[in-house]
């Protein structure tokens, strides 16, 4: 069933907790073979980029210090490892879907903030008129918006919000995990 953009679905998933002392522990937790996309939120920035066999490759090929992360994803269409920092400390959870026991689950886009985007060298520079921009790790091209219908080209990231039910037979999210780049159409990008 499909709602103002939302879709609810069913579908198994399981989901966790993982202790993390260092970034190999991330890495073996998510698996050193597995590809996919990483976000980083730093202290100072985000980085978004790829993860393959158990690298992260960004635009800038900065390399990531514990030290200064907050919270990082690293996604693919099956599942997702996120690790927060809370009082100095470490905490994270691998949601795995099609594993484990079958629950609700909304689909939905998150729309990132651009209203253009420039190609350069297998990336992208997605800006907005704040000043804000990102740099993506692939493609995609997004002139400055001139009317209304220019305003549908977005990227987004589709995500997985899972429901479960408190004692009150209430509906509530419980977690939320990224799944893959689409753009205005819900092509994925790559």
């Amino acid at each position: 069933m499909e709602y103002n953009g939302l879709n609810l679905t069913t579908k198994k998933s399981e989901a966790k907790a993982i202790k993390v002392a260092n970034l190999e522990d991330i890495k073996k937790e998510f698996g050193n073979n597995e590809t996919g996309y990483f976000i980083t939120y730093l202290d100072y920035k985000v980085i978004i980029g790829k993860y393959e066999s158990g690298k992260f490759i960004n635009y800038d090929n900065e390399q990531l210090d514990l030290k200064y992360i907050q919270k990082m994803r690293i996604f693919n269409k099956n599942k997702e490892l996120l690790v927060w920092r809370t009082d100095g400390k470490w905490k994270g959870r691998v949601r795995t879907d099609e594993e484990g026991e079958e629950c609700d689950i909304v689909v939905a886009d998150q729309v990132l903030f651009g209203t253009r985007a420039t190609k350069c060298a297998g990336y992208s520079t997605l800006e907005d008129s704040r000043g804000t921009n990102l740099k993506l790790p692939f493609e995609f091209e997004i002139n400055e918006y001139k009317s209304i219908e220019d305003r549908k080209k977005r990227i987004k990231i589709k995500t997985h919000n899972y429901i479960d039910y408190n004692e009150n037979n209430q509906a509530e999210y419980v977690d939320c995990r990224f799944v893959e780049f689409v753009d205005e159409n819900n092509k994925i990008l790559k």
